[in-house]
């Protein structure tokens, strides 16, 4: 069974707190639970990169990057496409992926007032629904 044992405080990035709380969605037996997180997942990495390459160019990075800045121009693009076939698929499979957003970032900002989470993917799917899910499912 996986668990992760994280401690948030308000000072986490929010977008980090985000791609916590995708985590256990990745295990859903629904495939558009699946779909949604992996789409959230991505969408949180690619803005993150996007965020860096932006500090490189202003030279305000705090660590010398390993790889040539064209193979991360590479990722960038590359998880760009990736996001739009995703979004491609998304309106034609019928899933809101901005409402699972939504519902997503309202969860982690309630959780985020606790000095602990414990996140277990098998139980968390199974015995405890994403709060508030059934609205997005309508």
């Amino acid at each position: 069974m996986l668990r992760l044992q994280l401690r948030l405080s308000h000072k986490n990035n929010s977008r980090m707190k985000d791609l916590l709380f995708t985590a256990a969605d990745m295990c859903s037996n629904d495939y558009r639970r699946r779909f949604a997180a992996e789409y959230l997942q991505l969408s949180i990495r690619h803005a993150k990169l996007s965020q860096m390459l932006e500090k490189w160019d202003a030279d305000e990075l705090t660590f010398e990057p390993t790889c040539p800045r064209p193979l991360y121009d590479r990722q960038l693009t590359a998880m760009a496409d990736y996001k739009s076939v995703l979004e491609a698929r998304a309106k034609i499979e019928g899933i809101d992926l901005r409402k699972y957003e939504k519902i997503v970032e309202a969860y982690a900002d309630d959780v985020a007032q606790d000095a602990r989470l414990y996140v277990s993917c098998k139980d968390y799917v199974a015995e405890a629904p994403h709060p508030d899910f059934e609205q997005w499912e309508q």
